[in-house]
C-alpha cells in the first residue's frame, strides 16, 4: 500500500500515528502529555476506581483515568459529579507517558453499545484483562462523551508506573464559576 499524507489523516490509526509523530517532534522525545483532574486524596494511585469501579474497570482493579486534554478531563469529571460545590476539591495534574508504553483500542473492536450511558460489562472486562496482562502502562480508549477524543487508562500495577507518575506536576487550575 502506498502511504500518503491524505491516507494518514483520513484513517483513525493514521491520525494517531501523525499525532504521535507531532508529539515526538514537540517534546524532542516520545512523550505524550496526559491530564488528570482528581480529588486530592486519590491523586494518581487508582484507589477511587478500585473502590467504585468504572466504565473500564471492575471493583477491585486499580486504574487511573486520564485524558489527552484538560477540557476532556473536565468534561469526564463533570459528568460524574452530583454537587457542583465539589469542584473546588479537585487538583489538575499533568503527566508525560512514553508512547512506547501505550496500547491502543480501536472503536471498531468495541461492542456496538460501548458509548451507552450505562457501560456494558464487556468494557470493564477489557480493562481488567489489560491490567492483568501488564503489557503497557497506558491504554488509549475512545471517550464515550466525546468520541473524537481519547482517554488514557494508567495501570498502577505496571512496573514503569511509579517512575512515570512520580514526575506528574500539578497545574494551576480553577473551574470557571459558570460551571458550578
Amino acid at each position: 500500500m502506498h502511504i500518503t499524507l491524505t491516507n494518514l489523516l483520513t484513517s483513525e490509526s493514521g491520525a494517531w500515528e501523525v499525532m504521535k509523530l507531532i508529539t515526538r517532534l514537540e517534546h524532542g522525545g516520545v512523550l505524550l502529555k496526559l491530564c488528570r483532574l482528581t480529588k486530592s486524596r486519590y491523586l494518581m494511585i487508582g484507589q477511587g476506581a478500585k473502590e467504585a469501579g468504572g466504565r473500564w474497570n471492575s471493583v477491585g482493579t486499580a486504574m487511573v483515568y486520564t485524558s489527552e486534554a484538560t477540557s476532556l478531563t473536565m468534561l469526564e469529571t463533570l459528568v460524574h459529579l452530583h454537587a457542583a460545590n465539589l469542584l473546588d476539591s479537585f487538583t489538575l495534574l499533568s503527566v508525560d507517558v512514553p508512547d512506547t508504553l501505550i496500547q491502543v483500542i480501536e472503536k471498531e473492536s468495541l461492542p456496538q453499545n460501548w458509548a451507552a450511558p450505562e457501560a456494558p460489562a464487556a468494557l470493564a472486562n477489557i480493562g481488567d484483562q489489560w491490567v492483568r496482562r501488564g503489557e503497557a502502562v497506558s491504554l488509549r480508549i475512545p471517550s464515550a462523551l466525546s468520541p473524537v477524543e481519547y482517554n488514557y487508562l494508567l495501570s498502577p500495577a505496571h512496573p514503569e508506573y511509579v517512575a512515570i507518575v512520580s514526575q506528574a506536576i500539578p497545574v494551576d487550575f480553577h473551574f470557571d464559576e459558570r460551571l458550578k
